[in-house]
């Protein structure tokens, strides 16, 4: 996927043809005439390509055991080939396993976690049961760009979500709750006003993401994410993502992971 090249440019400049006035250099090689261009490449240790083999995934979009409208609305995205944090994962959350998996933005690690528990959310209705999806994001852009991609992957199932961000109008927010969501994807700051003011119940929350965990840790959130992670259920399957690995990261996952598949 990614080439990188080693090396550097030849430290000599241009090559002579010729020697002026009396020659340098006597020629005692049989065969070459007087004056003859020498190649200096013949003496350049040359720059090594280093290219790191392309990731190959092991699935496409359409080997994933999804609803048929999850597929429809797959397609209608362009994904055909999944990314290497999708290939990996979606597989493990759809088995119900626990998930830390380490990803930057724009690695695709939002299907990656919106795809599997869109499809679990799909067969609990059916089943007349009420579970929620929680997702934490550090920041109000990046939790509305969550739920921007959840509307368009879950688009005709009926399902429906709130962001929960501050810098909006909380009455909103509450309202929408009430009339009933499946996916609930805010900041800490906001979530934990709403379940303070006996809004939020995540009583019946059995999947659980924190999306860039580790940015939350440096804003400041860790007591908020503890709060609001011990509001869901505790068999519930939870998901961590982050760019690191920190002490701290690693403590949470320690804490609250359950026998993780762990995607570094």
């Amino acid at each position: 996927m990614y080439t990188r090249h080693s090396g550097s440019p030849s430290k000599f400049g241009r090559r002579p043809s010729s020697f002026k006035g009396r020659p340098r250099f006597q020629n005692k090689n049989k065969g070459r005439s007087r004056g003859e261009r020498i190649d200096f490449s013949r003496f350049i240790k040359k720059g090594q390509h280093v290219e790191e083999a392309p990731y190959v995934s092991k699935h496409t979009f359409a080997d994933f055991p999804f609803h048929s409208q999850l597929h429809k609305n797959i397609t209608r995205a362009g994904f055909i080939h999944p990314r290497p944090i999708q290939d990996q994962a979606i597989p493990r959350v759809l088995e119900g396993k626990d998930v830390f998996g380490m990803a930057n933005t724009g690695t695709g690690k939002t299907a990656a976690f919106l795809l599997p528990l869109i499809e679990k959310i799909s067969k609990t209705k059916g089943q007349n049961k009420r579970e929620t999806v929680l997702i934490m994001a550090p920041t109000r852009e990046l939790a509305l760009q969550i739920e921007s991609d959840f509307k368009n992957l879950a688009f005709g199932f009926g399902m429906f979500s709130v962001a929960c961000v501050g810098g909006l109008p909380i009455m909103k927010q509450i309202r929408e709750i009430k009339l009933g969501v499946s996916f609930v994807i805010g900041t800490p700051g906001r979530l934990r006003d709403l379940i303070d003011k006996k809004v939020l119940d995540l009583s019946g929350c059995h999947s659980v993401v924190l999306d860039e965990a580790d940015r939350m840790l440096d804003m400041g959130f860790r007591d908020d994410m503890v709060y609001i992670i011990g509001k869901t259920q505790k068999d519930r399957q939870t998901l961590f993502f982050s760019a690191t690995l920190s002490p701290e990261i690693r403590k949470l996952t320690e804490q609250y992971l359950k026998n993780p598949v762990l995607f570094l």
